[in-house]
C-alpha cells in the first residue's frame, strides 16, 4: 500500500477543482491511501469521497501558523510515512512542507489545481476521470432543511446567485438579475432558491423573498455542508459566481452563467423541461 499526500491550502473554489481527480485516484487505487491537507473549514468537500481518502485540516491562523506551526505539522505528518507528496499551490507554507519531505527522501511534485492528474501520472499513478457527484448517484440529505425548503414533488427547483454589485456601501442589483428572479418565481410548479453571502446581500435577498412568491433566500442559513446537499436537489443553477458554479458541478447540477442572454429562458426550459412561459 502506498500513501499519497496532496497539499492544497487555497480557496474553496480552487480546492473544489481538484475533487474529481482526488475521487478518481482513490476509486481506481483502492489499495492506496490518499490524504488531502487543506484548510479545516473545507472538510465537507471530502466527506463523501471513497473511504481511502483522508482529510487532514490545518489551522493556518492558530496551531499551524508561522514557521513553528509548520515545523510541528511536518513532524506529525512524517509519521505517516508517505510515498509521494504533491503540492497543488506552491506558496511558502506548501513549499516548506514539500522541501522537508524532499530532504527526507520522499518523492515530491509541484503542480496546479488543473494539472493534478498530470503530476499523478508522472509519479506513477495515472487516473481516468470517472467522477459524477459528491453524492454518487444519490442526492444530499436535506431532511434538516425541509422547514425552509418544503418537500420536492414534481416542482422544479431553480437556484439563482444574483449579480449584486456593491456601490458606495450599498447593494445595487443588476436589472437582469431582478428580472430573472421575478419571472421565474412567478412560474407555476417552480420554486426558486437564492444564494448569497454577506449581510448586505442577505438583506437584499430577503427583500426579494418578501416581494415575490415561490422564492426562498438561503443567505445566512446554510453551511458549506448543507449548501452542497441543497444544491444537489436543484434542477439548474443560474450563477455568474465561479464558486457557486464550481460547487454545483461537484453535485452534477447544470449551470447557466449568463443571465443577460436573451436565450436564457429557453435554456432553463430545455434543462428543466418546463413548459414555455405562461402567466401564473
Amino acid at each position: 500500500m502506498a500513501k499519497i499526500l496532496i497539499i492544497h491550502f487555497s480557496t474553496i473554489s480552487n480546492v473544489a477543482q481538484t475533487i474529481p481527480t482526488v475521487y478518481s485516484l482513490a476509486a481506481q487505487y483502492p489499495q492506496h491511501e490518499v490524504m488531502v491537507l487543506s484548510q479545516d473549514i473545507l472538510a465537507p468537500l471530502f466527506e463523501n469521497l471513497p473511504d481511502n481518502v483522508i482529510f487532514r485540516g490545518m489551522d493556518l491562523r492558530g496551531e499551524h501558523a508561522g514557521l513553528m506551526g509548520l515545523t510541528s505539522l511536518y513532524s506529525e505528518l512524517k509519521e505517516e510515512h508517505f510515498h509521494a507528496v504533491i503540492d497543488c499551490q506552491d506558496t511558502f507554507r506548501s513549499k516548506y512542507l514539500r522541501w522537508r519531505f524532499k530532504l527526507s527522501g520522499v518523492q515530491t511534485a509541484c503542480t496546479d489545481k488543473r494539472s493534478l492528474d498530470e503530476a499523478l501520472r508522472r509519479m506513477g499513478y495515472p487516473v481516468q476521470p470517472d467522477f459524477v457527484s459528491l453524492f454518487g448517484n444519490h442526492k444530499g440529505n436535506i431532511r434538516n432543511l425541509q422547514a425552509m425548503t418544503g418537500y420536492k414533488s414534481n416542482d422544479k427547483w431553480i437556484g439563482i446567485v444574483p449579480s449584486l454589485p456593491l456601490l458606495r456601501g450599498r447593494i445595487h442589483p443588476l436589472p437582469e438579475s431582478e428580472e430573472m428572479v421575478e419571472r421565474l418565481s412567478a412560474r407555476r410548479g417552480v420554486k426558486v432558491f437564492l444564494f448569497g453571502n454577506g449581510r448586505k446581500e442577505q438583506k437584499q435577498l430577503e427583500q426579494w423573498e418578501k416581494r415575490f412568491p415561490g422564492l426562498i433566500s438561503t443567505a445566512g442559513k446554510l453551511t458549506l455542508r448543507t449548501e452542497l446537499a441543497l444544491m444537489s436537489h436543484l434542477d439548474v443553477l443560474l450563477s455568474a459566481d465561479s464558486l457557486r458554479a464550481q460547487l454545483a458541478s461537484l453535485v452534477n447540477i447544470p449551470v447557466i452563467t449568463d443571465m443577460a442572454s436573451p436565450a436564457v429562458m429557453r435554456q432553463i426550459e430545455h434543462i428543466t423541461r418546463l413548459n414555455p412561459e405562461t402567466k401564473a
